[in-house]
């Protein structure tokens, strides 16, 4: 999965990490996952691993990642979107 995410003052490009997944039906799943990331944060880049909850629909992923700030205990929270590349066995 390659997706995007933004949120006050930052935003990052993410790259599928581990997840579990409840399959409600064929197309719509719902699951929390890792999220690591290219991060910004007022102009200073990094790597960072978030955590998020998502919606998976066919190949769409909804996500609303919190990656941890600085201080200890602090989380930002963002909203995200990605799309997940898929190839199907026969």
């Amino acid at each position: 999965m390659i997706g995007v995410a933004a949120g006050k003052d930052f935003f990052a490009v993410n790259a599928g990490g581990p997840v579990v997944l409840l399959n409600l039906n064929k197309n719509l799943k719902v699951g929390v996952g890792a999220l690591p990331s290219l991060y910004s944060e007022n102009g200073k880049f990094g790597t960072k691993l978030g955590m998020t909850p998502r919606v998976d629909y066919k190949n769409f992923v909804f996500m609303v990642p919190f990656f941890p700030k600085s201080t200890f205990g602090s989380w930002r929270v963002g909203i995200g979107f990605g799309y997940k590349f898929v190839r199907k066995l026969n």
